[in-house]
Formats: C-alpha cells, sequence, structure tokens
C-alpha cells in the first residue's frame, strides 16, 4: 500500500468518524429537543395529591326508606320523581349476581334466566332542574 493510499484511508476513517460525531451530536440534540418539549405535557398527566375525606352532608339509608321518603308530600318545594320501565329483559342470573358468593351458595341458587327491568328515574327539581338517573345494564348483559 502507498503513502498516498493509507494517507486516504486514514483521511476516509477520520471523516466517518467525525461525520458519526456529527450525526449523533444532531440526533441527541433532536431528542433532548424532543424531552424539553414534551416533558411538560407528561406533567398534565401526573396523578394529582388531592386528600379525600368522608362526606359530612346526609347519612346513608335503606332504598325502602328512601322510597318511603320520596312517596311523602314535600312541603318545602314540588319535587317531582318520575320512573320509566325502559326495557323488560331476560338476563342470566350470573350476570346478575355473583353466584360463587358464600350467600348466593347458601341460598341454593343456581344458573337460570331471570327477568328484569331497567329503569331510567327523572327527578325534577324546583330550582336545580332535571336530573336524570340511568340506571342501565352491565356490558357484559348485551346479547
Amino acid at each position: 500500500m502507498t503513502n498516498s493510499a493509507r494517507l486516504y484511508a486514514f483521511v476516509s476513517r477520520l471523516e466517518w468518524s467525525v461525520m458519526r460525531r456529527k450525526c449523533s451530536f444532531w440526533l441527541r440534540l433532536r431528542l433532548l429537543g424532543a424531552l424539553v418539549w414534551f416533558l411538560p405535557a407528561l406533567q398534565g398527566c401526573s396523578v394529582t395529591s388531592q386528600p379525600e375525606q368522608p362526606a359530612t352532608l346526609g347519612h346513608s339509608i335503606a332504598l325502602a326508606q328512601m322510597e318511603r321518603i320520596l312517596d311523602q308530600p314535600d312541603l318545602t318545594g314540588p319535587v317531582e320523581l318520575e320512573s320509566f320501565n325502559c326495557a323488560d329483559w331476560i338476563a342470566d342470573l350470573s350476570d346478575v349476581l355473583n353466584l360463587d358468593s358464600p350467600a348466593a351458595k347458601a341460598a341454593g341458587l343456581t344458573q337460570r334466566e331471570e327477568p328484569i327491568q331497567v329503569y331510567l328515574y327523572a327527578l325534577r327539581h324546583p330550582t336545580q332542574g332535571l336530573f336524570l338517573i340511568d340506571t342501565g345494564f352491565s356490558a357484559q348483559m348485551a346479547p
């Protein structure tokens, strides 16, 4: 190999090394720019540290007691409750109840078809407006 060939090979390796470093530098710079742009966006996805506390208003009551209260005339204002039977449905009992629970096993419940109703409730308040309560049903019950 002649001296000029050796010199050419050396310069070629040197140019390749410099070019590789340049590409690496520009690639790093672009990645850094993308990271600097992306980090603030990630801050919007952070988990909040809002403290939780039990509700201080009202108290829990049984459904039957709530229905008795709602059936009585309201002396403070005309609050209206309407219920709409949106669907008469036949569902597998396992879609409605957990048949593997100890209570279901103790009651001797087995898999069968069970007629159910799906309701929508409309609560009209004189100052707060209309509230719709859609009881709906689970997606697993869809045919």
